[in-house]
């Protein structure tokens, strides 16, 4: 978009050049020269051999807003944010192959959009209505629109079998199939990782060099159980103060071990609400011999998923989570503790009394 108008611009002033440079011939070469030099320099930087994604947007009942867009794939670093003027954003991005971004709104309604690189990607829909917003641009776009469409009044329990009908069926991109699966078999409120698993493998079959699917496949087969009532298995670790992390530090009271990522806005919102619980000792309610039983959160342990320390650091500082023990070893899925405490998603938790799991999958409204 940006690099389209700019070379308009360079071939209006091109012309223009020329035009004066036969009134002035010396002083309007040199201008016609210089001009030319720092257009064509600009364009070859900004072109990045055509690997920008451009996304306009119009949104009815949205004048004026701001929302966020991640990747759950790496298409993207971090969390960017798009904001909305007379109902309408534009928003380019760099990217390196094909990926999915995940656009957040205000009412934390999440839409993926199915991105490649040069790809000019249109949206368009009614604010209030954000699960009949129309995507265009790019064939999984207007295949999941029209996915989206068809499913509008299915419930959760439909959804898995649609997905899994859609999965076996394999007349949708990889893309759109991933992005199913993490939503509705992997979601923090309602986890089925052996289900994922046996999605995942039907593709491995069909798409045999989507590093994706391998990627996140091995990554579920890999993780280990837990249940309640079992006890947290030996670990040492530093968190990234370089204070020394083990089991030993869950054996006296309750410990809530969460995932989190810079690009995760519920991740973020359930470390806030988790620190402030630390904080201010406030109780949860846990299930001891069939009793409920309200015992403060003594502390909080958060594996950060980015790939740097120095997010994990910001992360913690936004949310005013100074006295969570953040772990990262900038391995992200491949954190061993990741399988230790056997979490499937972000966010997902654990909580653990006297070293035994006592509940799992804790939702943020139940935070």
């Amino acid at each position: 978009m940006i690099c389209t108008k700019l070379s308009d611009t360079f071939k209006q002033i091109k012309a223009y050049s020329k035009s004066v440079c036969n009134r002035n011939s010396q002083f309007s070469i040199f201008n016609f020269q210089f001009i030319s030099a720092v257009l064509l320099l600009i364009l070859s930087s900004c072109s990045g051999g055509g690997d920008e994604v451009s996304i306009e947007g119009r949104l009815l009942h949205m004048n004026q807003a701001t929302f966020y867009v991640y990747s759950t794939d790496g298409t993207i670093d971090g969390i960017d944010t798009i904001t909305v003027h007379g109902g309408r954003f534009e928003y380019d991005r760099e990217i390196s192959r094909e990926g999915t971004l995940i656009m957040v709104f205000p009412n934390y309604s999440q839409l993926p959009v199915f991105v490649e690189p040069g790809a000019s990607i249109s949206i368009k829909g009614d604010a209030a209505r954000l699960r009949e917003v129309e995507v265009k641009g790019t064939k999984a776009n207007e295949d999941f629109t029209l996915f989206r469409t068809e499913h509008l009044d299915a419930t959760p329990t439909e959804m898995k079998r649609i997905t899994a009908d859609a999965v076996q069926s394999g007349q949708y991109a990889d893309e759109i199939l991933l992005w199913l699966i993490r939503s509705q078999y992997l979601s923090y409120t309602d986890t089925d990782v052996k289900g994922a698993v046996n999605l995942l493998h039907t593709m491995t079959k069909k798409s045999p060099d989507n590093v994706k699917v391998k990627r996140l496949f091995n990554q579920l087969s890999a993780m280990g159980t837990l249940t309640v009532g079992d006890r947290i298995e030996h670990f040492e670790t530093t968190d990234i103060d370089g204070n020394n992390c083990s089991e030993k530090m869950l054996q006296e009271g309750v410990t809530v071990v969460m995932t989190c990522a810079s690009w995760s806005y519920d991740s973020q919102n359930m470390l806030r609400r988790l620190a402030a619980r630390q904080r201010n000792g406030e109780p949860l309610t846990i299930m001891k011999k069939n009793k409920a039983e309200a015992k403060p959160v003594a502390r909080v342990m958060a594996i950060c998923l980015d790939a740097d320390k120095k997010a994990a650091k910001d992360m913690r500082g936004r949310c005013d989570a100074s006295g969570v023990t953040m772990l990262s070893d900038e391995s992200q899925w491949a954190n061993p503790l990741i399988k230790t405490f056997a979490l499937t998603t972000i966010p997902d938790n654990v909580v653990i009394d006297g070293g035994k799991v006592v509940l799992r999958g804790v939702s943020i409204g139940d935070l």
